[in-house]
């Protein structure tokens, strides 16, 4: 729909010294601390993310990416591991730092999960027919509160941990500017 401009815009050159500084002057004019040098946490079980971490890094994004199956983060250190704007932890991200059972769908490996009562409830769609969580991990877990003291409060954090939402929150006690999940509409209770 037109009335809400340009579908594609162009984004050659995003990242504009230019709209920065409009945007610090913006900032300041509003009374908000405009921070630079943000990043972005990327957190979850999901072969998207190496796409993902290069779109933020393009974004001018320090990316903290949380990845606990060792398989996937080979992946990321491959695809981004020479980018000194990525740090990879390898945990998985829950309601208190220590380890947790981590159960793993080999031949669907974005739905493994730390949560058993959401894998339990999947188990029962017909949707995930085809899935089975065929092998469990002892992983290393981490909090919200702990990733960000160790690199700083982020701008932005994306939620994609299969069912270990209100966990991850529980390992939050401070605010953040924003929070997405990936959800399934059938999982909402």
């Amino acid at each position: 729909d037109e009335r809400f401009g340009v579908r594609f815009p162009d984004m050659s050159a995003v990242y504009s010294p230019r709209l920065r500084g409009l945007a610090d002057e913006a900032a300041t004019a509003m009374g908000l601390d405009l921070q630079h040098g943000t990043y972005v946490a990327v957190l979850g079980p999901s072969y998207e993310t190496p796409a993902e971490i290069r779109a933020f890094r393009a974004l001018g994004c320090t990316v903290i990416a949380v990845e606990p199956q060792p398989a996937v983060a080979s992946t990321l250190r491959t695809v981004v591991g020479r980018d000194s704007g990525v740090v990879l932890v390898s945990a998985a991200v829950s309601h208190a730092v220590g380890r947790a059972r981590f159960a793993v769908s080999e031949r669907t490996p974005t739905v493994s999960t730390l949560a058993d009562d959401w894998r339990e409830a999947r188990q029962q769609e017909p949707g995930f027919a085809g899935v089975e969580w065929n092998k469990t991990l002892d992983v290393e877990t981490t909090t919200l509160d702990a990733l960000i003291a160790a690199h700083g409060l982020p701008a932005f954090v994306k939620l994609d941990i299969e069912g270990g939402e209100a966990a991850a929150l529980a390992g939050l006690s401070q605010p953040v500017r924003t929070v997405s999940f990936e959800f399934l509409p059938q999982a909402l209770d």
